[in-house]
Parts: structure tokens; sequence; C-alpha cells
């Protein structure tokens, strides 16, 4: 059999999660022209894509007008920092495997607490267990 990747071909630019943080929406595109837009919507539990278009999706795959703000965690050299939220380095490990060098994104629900995390590396989306 065939393998073939599903997702994004470039680099994500940017991504929003849902009201309740169980679906993500993501957007590549060529960096200096926006040509070629890609946006997918994903299932936070299982990673598994469930939409891919070059346009927005229909609100009834990804309600885009009620995404929760997510904030984001950076890694600044060796260390990790973070947004708005109080931030510790904790919050990611990746098993001691120093090679990551994206940007890691939570959404959190009404009571402040994490329901979603994802891990982004060029064109890879990488879901993580809270």
């Amino acid at each position: 059999t065939e393998f073939k990747a599903v997702g994004h071909s470039r680099n994500v630019q940017w991504m929003r999660y849902n009201q309740k943080g169980d679906k993500l929406l993501s957007y590549a595109a060529d960096e200096y022209t926006g040509l070629n837009p890609e946006y997918c919507v994903w299932n936070c539990a299982t990673g598994s894509l469930l939409h891919t278009s070059e346009d927005e999706p229909p609100t009834d795959i990804f309600d885009a007008s009620t995404a929760r703000e997510r904030y984001k965690a950076y890694k600044w050299g060796i260390i990790w920092v973070g947004g708005k939220t109080p931030f510790d380095e904790s919050d990611i490990s990746f098993s001691g495997d120093t090679r990551f060098d994206g940007n890691a994104y939570f959404c959190e629900d009404d009571a402040g607490r994490r329901v979603s995390a994802c891990y982004v590396d060029g064109p890879k989306i990488h879901f993580l267990r809270i």
C-alpha cells in the first residue's frame, strides 16, 4: 500500500480551537505570497483530519466566530516561555527529546482548565494528551 500524508504541505501559520476545545482549525499558505491556502480541521482527541479545503470551512464543520482564545508557549533558546497565562516549563515535556523547535498551543475551558494542547513543528501538528 502507498502511504499518503494528510494535513499541511506548508508551515502552519495559525490555529484556533473551537468553543469546546475538541476541534482545531489550522491554516497554512505560502509564507511570502499567501497563495495556496490550506485550511484543516482536526479532531483533538484522535488527531484525525476531519476536513481540508482551500477556503475557510463552513460553520457546521468549524464555527470560527465562537473560537476560543488559545495561548501559546514557545521556546526561547533552551527554555519554554508562555503568553498571558502563567506557564511553567513542566507544562511541556517530550521525553527528553530536545530536537523540537516549534510552538505549543493550549486551549482552556471556562474554569481555566486545559482541555486541549498541540505542538506545531513546521507543517506538522502533534496533538498532546493532557
